[in-house]
Parts: structure tokens; C-alpha cells; sequence
């Protein structure tokens, strides 16, 4: 049987890497992947509060592939990683077993439960997903895992020791604690997520030698209780104290290095005077303290990179003053846990005194608008930071998902899907996943089975499961508008639910045993596995065509577009992470458009990047221009805002001898001297605006660049959003991806187009695999470049038909629809509706109307499911604007079909007419 049990945790491991690989992004996503590549590929310094240790194991894994793998290795690393985690899952379980059964080695019952919940796990929604791409959260579940099984190991040295001594402390099992404490060291230098074992570790230490039998239940509770609080004292001490708070102290002494020399003297003491006066306990807890210190002191990382002035060094944490705020992450600012002010249901606003429990405790509008959605912060936390930010993504992993789109709820299978979650192309209907439940119930039967069977490990377990599932949910105090799903924060909790399915097993096993005992032992438990085994099987069925990413590189190609959207030594303003970290990988990895300067609008809010875009090079770039002064930098804060107008000269001679310029204009009369722009500031309160630190940051940039005749293009990105271009769109013309400041003014609500310098720069983009149906694209990703892609077709194809270019403009909107087809990216009827009127225009009504085909369900989803009466009645409008092309184009039966959808979705069945109908309303129109 111990044959078949290495066989067995070896062919999990397998068949777990072996699925990692297969489906491994080959490149970078969007959102953090890109920046953690990139950080990884030259030790640079990432977002706080950084990870030295991811920074090395990437490196290490990175250093010796070709630039165009550096992606592909980091990623297997995370795949490498997950497929360890699945592996000590395995273990875990099997060990949890023998407790249960009081058994020495593997039993056949103890290897299946091992393999359905680590199976399970390994290709369960949120695990899988964080497996095929470059994050810390792959390699932070490992070190959870391993610090659990560590415990489990030490649990049952340490128990047969005590059994067999009494309150002897024998040092052969704390071996494996100060491994633990070594592994809590490290797992800062990834995440704080694999921190929150302490717990479960604190809760072996009580039940193994504290938690005996007491004269009364009195004494018993109230040793439980010292035990939790020393317990969580004891957190405390490890995370802040080890890690922000002796940082601190050692900044506030005044002199860092003493201090750090005289804290290893006290601790080298410590352990010097508990090993001579044989206190085992205390000996092994300092012992325990030195080896989480150890693990600590990767962050020395952090300011040797930042002091080389790297690229990337965000908060530029180059000296021990610096570093305090990074690892404390202050540029997120803090959130109130226990006391703070709260949503006023009467004034609409924040509350001045402070409250118990706040929840509901932004001040941005659009967040205080969605808090009157809910009667009190109770109700806010449980239905929406609890239920839906939490209970949902549980039941996506154990229950099924009804799409991949943002907020979308559990779906079992057991009906049809939401109306709203009723997709058309491939990509959407791969993010519905129904496992109708079963692994919730097998795991619900693992933990009450456990409960009984083992109440003590039960109760560890599920103190982990809950510290980190709820637990989390009250520390993270979640704003009520995510800028993408946050299942992955919870995976360790999901590990633990994984861990009960592999017990729930078990349970079936042991019930069927008694249940079916007059029947062959061998054949009943030979049907009973492979029906549990048929579970992870289920789900890899399920999820594998929305967790392949084999053939999805729209991060990277999306980033290069955006790159080459620009011209020559650009400065190109972003908005966050989705259209930024993926420029910092192809720069800084694979040397794409070094020349350019990309300044992150969100992390612009940070005085020490002003400053370092003011005096670093960035890659081949120069420094970026700024007449504030550097006191006037670090002074930066937001300010109130009177809207009012802005002016520059404009040196026209300047701008038509440079002909990087690209502008289309023979003489200076097309030009604005001096260029006049209206800045509105961003509404805080009632007749109150505000300008960020991002705005006083870009407006100085730019306008410090045109009184320098502007020497350098600058270019915001499309993807930034309206409130980067601070009032300057009558003075924005496209360029593939991005808008440039021109001081020309236009009136086109997209900006002015230039057909010659639109085609050149859209003839560079790649669309790799995005007319592949087989290739599944993620919401987000289908959004954004669906959007954007179609949007820069269609601009320069409207300029083209405004020249008579008539073939050009409809090849253009052909190569469009070609490069990315309705049916593999869905097309939003705010893009579809000016293609299909740029089709009618240009003589090719055939393909409005197929154009209206596609965005039909759309449409009628829209109505149907609009949140508000204004979406609603705006859904309204287009549908009669479909019905309105079909008439134009005389496509009669198409509107025929589609105005029965429409009175079926509105309920007014006066609006469904027959084709003769149709037919002798456009005659109608056309006298």
C-alpha cells in the first residue's frame, strides 16, 4: 500500500504540472503580470509592499531562457509551484486520515480521499487560474500548504513525545517548528496571505500540550480563551511587529545598522541563555523568532535595487525611512477596521463623528451613490462584502459560475442559466462552469465527518479556513465597486474547503461500508472511487476551455498596438495596471519601444515617481520635463480647483519644421496660438472640485512640454479614461490606440484622424489567435480590445469617407470585422451601430444588417436586465435603431424576427409586425 501511496502522490503531482503546462499563458496577461515579469526579469522594485522573494525564485528561473521565454519561465514557475501545492494537498490528507483512523501507514480509503480533494483543488476555478500566470499567489498557497503539512508532521512527533514523557519539551520535533518559522519569514517576501497559518499552527501548539483535561468546564474555557488571546498576541508580534514595527523602531533610533546589530546580540543571547538554563520551550519560541527574522532579511533586496535607480522602483524605497511606508503600503491608504466614519443614510454623505464597525466608509461619489443601495453598514457587510465578495466566489469554486463577466453569480446547472449570463460566442459561453454542486456537499460532508471524528483538527482547520475567508472579508473592508473579480485573495480558504472534500470522500467510503456490508469489500469501494473520482473529472471538463491560455497573447499584442500607436521618444499617459504593466514587460523584457516614456496615471498620485520621472532615465528615454521644482514634488497634494481656463503659447514655427509631428497641415493656420482648453477638476463634494496629484502631475507635463515647442509628442492613452485628458479633447487626435495633444482644434468627439498616419500605424498592430474560436478571451480582455480595436478601424474609415475613399474605407471596416470577428470578440453595440452606418454609407447594406444580426441578443439582454430607467430606455432606442437598418436595407424578414424578440422583451406586442408589414412601411417612407 506505501507503493501505491507514492504512485499515487507522484501521479497527482503529474498530471497537475502536466495541466499547468498544457494550458500555461505564454506570455503576459493584462493586469499585474506584466509588471511582475518584468520586475522579476532585472530585480526591480514592484508595487508595495513588494516581494523579494518571488524577485529571486523568478530570477532564478528567468536568467538562463531567451528574452522571448522570460515570460513562459516565470509563468512556469507558478505552474511548478501549484502543482506542489496539489502534491501537499495530497499529503495532507492522507495524513489527516491516519489521524482519523489511528492508522500507521496509507489505507486504500486514505489515497482516494487524498486524490479527490487535491484533484479537486488543482482544477477548481480560482486555483487553477492563478497557476498558468506570473503572480505571488501561486507560490504564496505553496508555502501555506507546506507550513500545514509541516505542522501536521510536528503534530504527531510532538503528541507521541509528550505521550511518551508527560511535559517533557523534546527538541527532536521542533525541528520542523523552526522550518515553519523560517517558511513564515520567507512567506512575507511573496505574501501575507501564507501568514494566517499561524493560526492553525497556534491551535496544534494549545490541543498538543495545553489542552488537557481540567477539573471543570470552567477552567477549561478559560484556559481556551488565554490560549487564543496569547495566540493572537503572538500574530501580532509576528506581523506587524517583526515586519513593519522593528523596521520602524530601527528608523526611529536614528541609526538603523546599531540598532539591527544590537536586536542580533539580544536575540543571540536570548537563545544562548535558554539553551544553558535547558528551557527547552522558550529556547525553541527565540530559536523559532531568529528563523522568521532570517526570512525577513530578504527584504534587504528592496533598497539595494531602488538605490541602483532600476526603471521600475515604485515608491523608491532606496533608504530605511523610505521603506517603512512601502512595507506598510501607506499609498493605499488606510482602512478603518474597528472605528471610523461611516455612510449617513440621511445627509447622503460621510458621517463626521465616527461609528462602531464601519463599513460603508468611502468618500469617493460613486461609491457613496451605490451605499444607499443598503439599509446599514450590517447589511452592506453581509450581503455585499460577505455575500457577494466572498460566499459567491466560494460557490463559483465548489458550486459553478454562470459566466466569467464581472459580478456574475453561482450557477449549479440544475436550470438554465440567468437570462442576463445567455452568450453567443465561444468565449463567453467557456466562462459558464456548472458542477451542480457536488463538490459543496462532498465537502460539507467532509467537515461535519471531521467534526466528529477528529473535533480538534476540525477546529484548527476550520479556524484557518475562516481566518482566511472571513476573516479577510473584514480586514479588506471591500469599496463597493471592484475594479475586477477578488476570488483569487481567498484561495487558501478554498484549500482548506478542498481538504474536506478529500474527507467527504472518505465519509462516502466509510457509509458505504456499512451500508452495503453484505456485498464484496472490493468492487463496492472500486464503484464508489471511481464515481468520487468522476468529480475532478467533472470540473476539468468544465473548466478547461476558460483556464487554457495557450493561445491567448492579447496582453502582449494589446501592449505592443499601444506601443506602436506612438511616435518617436512619446510620453504616453496610461491609466492602471491593465494598460501599463504589459508596456513595462515588452520594454523592459523584450526591448520593444524603449524610447518611449510611460507614465502610469494612478501611480502618478505618488510624489516620489514625479520625482524620479523628473531626474531617471526611463530605459532609452530621456527624463521628463517638469517646472516644478523638486519642494514643490514632495509638497504634492490634492488641491481644490476653481474650473477655469488654461492657455500656452504655441511656437508654430517650432511645429512645422518638426515633421516628427506627423500634424498634416502646410502652413500655421490650422493651429490655436495660444491653445485654450477648459480644466473642470474632479467633482468632490457639492460646488467643491479637486485636482489630484495625477492631474497637477500631467498638466505640468504637458504644458511645460509646449512652452518648450514641444519637443517631445505627448499621447494619452485610449484606455485611460476621460479624466485623463483633462478637458483637452477638441485638441486630441487618434493614433492607433492612443490620442495625441495637438494644438489644432477639431469638433469630432473621438478625435481628429490623419487617414495616412491612422492606416500606418494601424498596419503594425498584431491580433494573433483573435479570429481563433478555439482561443478562449477573458471578459475584460474581450471588452477592451473589442472596444478599442473596432473603434481605431472605424475612425480612420469615417475620415477616409469623409475624402470619397470609398474602397479604402470599406476595406478598412472589412479588415476590422477580420482581425476581430464578431464571433470570437462579441461587439458592443456602441461600436457596432457606427460601423453598421459607416457600411449603409458606403454602399453596403448587407453588412449593416449582419452587423445588427450579431448585437441582437445584446440588444434584447440589454432592455431586458437594464438596472435603471434611463439604460433602459436607451437599450429601447437602439433596438428600434436595429429595426431601422433592416428597413433601410430592406431586409424585411430580418425585421420581422427581430421585432418579435423585441415585443416579447417589452411586453408591447403592437411592436411585432409580419415582413408584408415591414415591407409596406418602408414603401411609406421612401414616397
Amino acid at each position: 500500500m506505501s507503493r501505491l501511496h507514492r504512485t499515487t502522490a507522484l501521479l497527482v503531482f503529474a498530471f497537475s504540472l502536466g495541466l499547468y503546462g498544457l494550458t500555461v499563458s505564454p506570455s503576459t496577461a493584462l493586469w499585474d503580470t506584466g509588471e511582475f515579469i518584468a520586475s522579476v526579469d532585472g530585480l526591480q522594485v514592484m508595487h508595495p509592499p513588494g516581494a523579494p522573494v518571488y524577485l529571486l525564485l523568478g530570477r532564478a528561473a528567468a536568467m538562463f531562457v531567451p528574452d522571448a521565454y522570460v515570460a513562459l519561465a516565470v509563468n512556469l514557475l507558478s505552474a511548478l509551484a501549484s502543482a506542489l501545492t496539489v502534491l501537499l494537498t495530497y499529503l495532507i490528507i492522507v495524513r489527516l486520515v491516519w489521524r482519523i483512523k489511528r492508522a500507521t501507514r496509507p489505507s486504500a480509503e486514505a489515497i482516494l480521499a487524498g486524490a479527490v480533494g487535491s484533484l479537486t483543488l488543482a482544477v477548481s476555478d480560482t486555483f487553477w487560474f492563478s497557476a498558468v500566470e506570473a503572480e505571488v499567489y501561486a507560490l504564496s498557497m505553496l508555502l501555506a500548504a507546506a507550513i500545514v503539512w509541516l505542522a501536521l508532521r510536528w503534530q504527531e512527533q510532538a503528541a507521541a513525545e509528550f505521550a511518551q514523557h508527560g511535559t517533557r519539551f523534546d527538541a527532536t520535533s521542533s525541528r520542523s517548528l523552526l522550518l515553519i518559522g523560517y517558511l513564515f519569514g520567507l512567506a512575507v517576501g511573496i505574501h501575507l496571505m501564507a501568514l494566517l497559518t499561524f493560526f492553525f499552527l497556534g491551535y496544534l501548539i494549545y490541543f498538543t500540550y495545553f489542552a488537557q483535561p481540567a477539573a471543570s468546564r470552567r477552567a477549561q474555557l478559560l484556559r481556551f480563551g488565554l490560549a487564543s488571546g496569547l495566540i493572537l498576541l503572538s500574530f501580532g508580534l509576528l506581523y506587524p511587529g517583526v515586519v513593519i514595527t522593528l523596521p520602524g523602531l530601527a528608523v526611529a533610533s536614528g541609526a538603523p545598522t546599531l540598532f539591527f546589530i544590537a536586536f542580533v546580540l539580544v536575540l543571540t543571547a536570548a537563545i544562548v541563555i535558554t539553551q544553558q538554563r535547558r528551557m527547552a520551550m522558550a529556547n525553541v519560541a527565540v530559536l523559532a523568532l531568529t528563523a522568521v527574522v532570517l526570512g525577513v532579511s530578504t527584504y534587504a533586496l528592496i533598497p539595494i535595487r531602488s538605490a541602483s535607480n532600476p526603471p521600475i522602483d515604485l515608491n523608491n524605497p532606496e533608504t530605511a525611512e523610505a521603506l517603512i511606508p512601502y512595507l506598510q503600503r501607506q499609498q493605499y491608504g488606510d482602512t478603518p477596521l474597528v472605528k471610523g466614519r461611516t455612510f449617513d443614510d440621511t445627509t447622503g454623505a460621510l458621517s463626521r463623528e465616527e461609528a462602531f464597525f464601519p463599513r460603508r466608509h468611502s468618500f469617493d461619489q460613486a461609491h457613496l451613490a451605490l451605499y444607499r443601495n443598503y439599509t446599514s453598514d450590517a447589511d452592506y457587510f453581509l450581503s455585499y462584502q460577505l455575500g457577494h465578495m466572498y460566499v459567491r466566489y466560494m460557490l463559483w469554486n465548489f458550486v459553478g459560475r454562470a459566466s466569467d463577466v464581472q459580478d456574475a453569480p453561482a450557477y449549479s446547472g440544475f436550470s438554465a442559466p440567468p437570462g442576463e449570463y445567455l452568450y453567443t460566442t465561444p468565449s463567453e459561453r467557456a466562462g459558464r462552469n456548472a458542477y451542480f454542486g457536488f463538490p459543496l456537499l462532498l465537502g460539507l460532508l467532509g467537515l461535519l465527518y471531521h467534526t466528529r471524528r477528529d473535533p480538534r483538527m476540525a477546529f484548527s482547520m476550520g479556524v484557518l479556513f475562516l481566518i482566511t475567508g472571513v476573516g479577510l472579508v473584514l480586514y479588506l473592508n471591500e469599496i463597493p465597486r471592484t475594479p475586477r473579480e477578488r476570488d483569487y485573495i481567498y484561495v487558501a480558504s478554498f484549500f482548506v474547503f478542498a481538504i474536506w472534500i478529500g474527507l467527504g470522500a472518505l465519509a462516502a467510503v466509510d457509509a458505504a461500508r456499512r451500508w452495503l456490508a453484505l456485498l464484496p469489500a472490493r468492487p463496492v469501494f472500486a464503484g464508489l472511487a471511481s464515481v468520487l473520482l468522476l468529480l475532478p473529472a467533472w470540473m476539468l471538463v468544465q473548466n478547461y476551455d476558460d483556464h487554457d491560455r495557450s493561445g491567448n497573447v492579447l496582453g502582449r499584442d494589446f501592449a505592443y498596438n499601444l506601443l506602436m500607436s506612438v511616435d518617436d521618444d512619446a510620453i504616453l499617459f496610461t491609466g492602471g495596471d491593465n494598460d501599463t504593466y504589459p508596456l513595462w514587460y515588452l520594454q523592459n523584457v523584450e526591448g520593444v519601444r524603449r524610447d518611449v516614456t510611460v507614465v502610469n496615471l494612478s501611480i502618478l498620485n505618488m510624489p516620489s515617481y514625479v520625482a524620479q520621472l523628473k531626474h531617471n532615465r526611463m530605459l532609452d528615454a530621456p527624463p521628463v520635463a517638469f517646472t516644478l521644482s523638486d519642494a514643490a514634488i514632495t509638497a504634492l497634494e490634492p488641491a481644490a480647483w476653481q474650473p477655469r481656463e488654461l492657455a500656452v503659447p504655441v511656437d508654430t514655427g517650432l511645429l512645422v519644421g518638426e515633421t516628427e509631428m506627423r500634424i498634416s497641415l502646410e502652413d500655421t493656420s490650422g493651429f490655436d496660438n495660444p491653445m485654450r482648453w477648459r480644466v473642470e477638476g474632479r467633482p468632490f463634494a457639492p460646488d467643491f472640485n479637486l485636482l489630484y496629484v495625477q492631474d497637477q502631475a500631467q498638466l505640468d507635463i504637458i504644458i511645460t512640454n509646449a512652452e518648450r515647442g514641444w519637443e517631445r509628442p505627448i499621447y494619452i492613452a485610449a484606455t485611460a479614461g476621460y479624466d485623463a485628458r483633462l478637458g483637452l479633447d477638441r485638441y486630441l487626435q487618434r493614433e492607433g490606440l492612443a490620442f495625441r495633444v495637438v494644438p489644432i482644434p477639431h469638433d469630432e468627439p473621438e478625435g481628429r484622424v490623419v487617414p495616412a498616419l491612422m492606416a500606418e500605424r494601424l498596419e503594425a498592430f498584431r491580433f494573433t489567435n483573435m479570429a481563433d474560436s478555439s482561443v478562449y478571451f477573458a471578459d475584460d480582455a474581450r471588452g477592451m480590445a473589442g472596444s478599442h480595436y473596432r473603434l481605431a478601424f472605424t475612425g480612420l474609415a469615417e475620415a477616409l469617407a469623409e475624402e470619397g475613399r470609398t474602397i479604402e474605407a470599406l476595406d478598412t471596416l472589412d479588415r476590422a470585422m477580420a482581425a476581430v470577428p464578431p464571433t470570437t470578440i462579441p461587439i458592443n453595440p456602441y461600436t457596432a451601430f457606427p460601423m453598421a452606418g459607416l457600411y449603409e454609407q458606403l454602399g453596403r447594406p448587407e453588412q449593416a444588417v449582419h452587423l445588427m444580426q450579431t448585437i441582437e441578443p445584446a440588444l434584447v439582454r440589454n432592455f431586458t436586465y437594464a438596472s435603471t430607467d434611463a439604460t433602459q430606455a436607451q437599450s429601447y432606442r437602439m433596438m428600434q435603431g436595429a429595426l431601422a437598418v433592416y428597413l433601410r436595407a430592406e431586409a424585411f424578414d430580418a425585421a420581422a424576427a427581430f421585432s418579435t424578440q423585441v415585443a416579447e422583451a417589452t411586453g408591447d406586442h403592437e411592436f411585432k409586425q409580419t415582413p408584408d408589414e415591414f415591407r409596406r412601411l418602408y414603401e411609406q417612407m421612401v414616397q
